[in-house]
Order: structure tokens, then C-alpha cells, then sequence
């Protein structure tokens, strides 16, 4: 069999393993939304795709899931609102630890003994888009996603973006959707062949200029909830059909 294949094979392998103790012990899925302000979400939209995650895996008859973290700001109205989504973060700074933007990330392996994580669902990527090269960004993210392992990793792709000048000082690059392609690329080769990943295709969440806000970054609730039925269908796929 081929080394990819058996690594996709046992990616979904540790999956159900994971599932089926859970379901044994009668306890909730322990889950928990890292990554940067596409985690915390959005001031028009309370959670981000987190709420609409949470109400569609309850509306699905996914098993109970408790959602874990250390954060809840933005959580306005949700039943779970912890999180760990730290806003203007880049990979490197989740996977260490870093303190800026008034929030505070402590090192990945700190947050995971800490919460006890039966699956982390992540979405970043996009801070390190702006200046760096896909190349470059998916190193990053290889080393952020081998640092959470063996926990198992639902992990999105990036997000069209707009080019130009943003409110936070940054000017992101005009040649920005071909560097995300690329990237995006490398993520559903090469994730997959770590270990228990699964790469979520994130690129039909936004396909206009209407489904971001303004500043051309940040996803409206629209796009929010289709995150969130993404996720959704990965988590079930993993950790309900996989059983």
C-alpha cells in the first residue's frame, strides 16, 4: 500500500478509535476551536461558526460535545462559548505561546493538558498569509499541526481574501489568491500524511465580495454558518461515521 495511503488510512482509523472510547464512556466529545479571530468570530456575528457548529451537531444527533478552551470572548448567547481563538495570531505564535492584541495564547502543549481535547478543530493561517510564502506558512502549520498531535486535528483550509491596505496596518500582497491556492494545495497533500488530520475545504464559504465584511478579511455570518456546516460534516463523518 502506498505510504500515503496508509497514513490517510490510519488518520481514520485513530478517528473512530477516539469515537468509540468516547461513546463507551458515556462523556461528552471534548472539543476545542483554535485559531485566530476565525475562531473568536466576529462582532456581527456572536461565536463565529462556533454557534451555528454547536447547534447543527446538536440538531444532527451528534453525540453530547463539550466545547473547551480558555477564552470567551465573543460568545454572546452560547450555551459553550469557551474557545481559543486568538485574533491577528500567527502559527508560530499558537503553537508557543504570545501575548498581544489584549489576549494571551499559552504554548499548544500547556492548552491541551489543560482542556483535556478530543478533537481540535483549526482555523488559521491567514496572519502568516500576508507576509509570508506558502511555502513557508505550510511549514508553520506542519509544526503547529505535529505539536497537537496525536490529538486528532479537524483543520480548514484558508479563506479567499481581498488585496490592499487593511485597517490594522497591514497591506496584504495583489498576488494574494494565488499564494493561498498554493498553500491550500500543499495542506490537502501534506496534512493528511502526519497523522490523524482532516483537511476541511473551506474556498466555497466565500464566493463573492459579499460574503466578507468591509475590511475584506473577515467572513460574514453567512459565511460564518457555512464554515460551521463544513466543520459539521467533517466531525460526523470522523467521529460518527467513523465508528
Amino acid at each position: 500500500m502506498h505510504l500515503g495511503r496508509l497514513s490517510a488510512v490510519r488518520s481514520g482509523m485513530d478517528m473512530a478509535e477516539r469515537a468509540s472510547g468516547i461513546t463507551r464512556s458515556l462523556r461528552p466529545l471534548r472539543l476545542l476551536p483554535l485559531g485566530d479571530s476565525i475562531a473568536q468570530g466576529s462582532p456581527d456575528h456572536p461565536g463565529g461558526y462556533r454557534g451555528t457548529l454547536q447547534r447543527l451537531l446538536r440538531e444532527g444527533g451528534f453525540p453530547a460535545v463539550e466545547f473547551v478552551g480558555s477564552r470567551t470572548e465573543n460568545s454572546e448567547g452560547l450555551a459553550q462559548p469557551w474557545h481559543e481563538g486568538h485574533p491577528g495570531f500567527r502559527l508560530e505564535e499558537l503553537r508557543r505561546g504570545f501575548t498581544k492584541c489584549g489576549t494571551t495564547a499559552q504554548p499548544i502543549g500547556e492548552t491541551l493538558a489543560r482542556h483535556r481535547p478530543d478533537v481540535v478543530v483549526l482555523t488559521a493561517g491567514t496572519n502568516n498569509m500576508y507576509l509570508d510564502e506558502p511555502a513557508a506558512v505550510w511549514a508553520e502549520m506542519a509544526a503547529l499541526l505535529r505539536a497537537i498531535l496525536p490529538v486528532p486535528v479537524i483543520v480548514g483550509t484558508l479563506l479567499p481574501i481581498g488585496a490592499g491596505p487593511k485597517p490594522w496596518g497591514i497591506v496584504i500582497p495583489p498576488d494574494i489568491e494565488e499564494r493561498i491556492a498554493a498553500y491550500n494545495a500543499l495542506l490537502r497533500r501534506e496534512a493528511p500524511l502526519l497523522g490523524a488530520i482532516t483537511v476541511v475545504d473551506l474556498s466555497h464559504c466565500v464566493t463573492s465580495r459579499d460574503d466578507l465584511l468591509p475590511d475584506r478579511v473577515h467572513p460574514v455570518a453567512a459565511a460564518q454558518d457555512r464554515i460551521a456546516a463544513a466543520l459539521a460534516g467533517a466531525l460526523g463523518a470522523s467521529f460518527v461515521g467513523g465508528k
